[in-house]
C-alpha cells in the first residue's frame, strides 16, 4: 500500500465498460467471475503497451493469471477482439 501512495490507481470499475470488458461479456469469458477482474486489468494494461500482440505474446502477458473454470479459449478470443477495437 505504501508503494501506491500518490499514484493513480485503476480498478476494473474505473474502465467503464471499455472494449476489454465488452469482449469478455461477448465471448462469455468470465464463467464464475472470480478471476475476471484480474484478467481484465491485466489485458487492459497489456494491450495499452502492445495492441498488436501475437498469441504467444498474449499468453506471456497473462502469465500469473489463473482461471479454474478453464475459459482460456474464450479469454483469448475476447483479447483478440478487444485488441482490434
Amino acid at each position: 500500500a505504501l508503494q501506491a501512495a500518490g499514484k493513480k490507481i485503476e480498478t476494473v470499475e474505473s474502465l467503464g465498460g471499455d472494449a476489454v470488458q465488452q469482449a469478455f461479456v461477448k465471448y462469455d469469458a468470465e464463467q464464475c467471475g472470480f478471476c475476471t477482474p484480474g484478467f481484465v486489468m491485466a489485458v487492459r494494461s497489456f494491450l495499452n503497451k502492445k495492441p498488436n500482440a501475437s498469441e504467444a505474446e498474449i499468453r506471456s502477458g497473462l502469465n500469473g493469471n489463473i482461471c479454474r473454470c478453464a475459459t482460456y479459449v474464450r479469454i483469448k478470443a475476447a483479447i483478440k477482439t478487444a485488441a482490434k477495437n
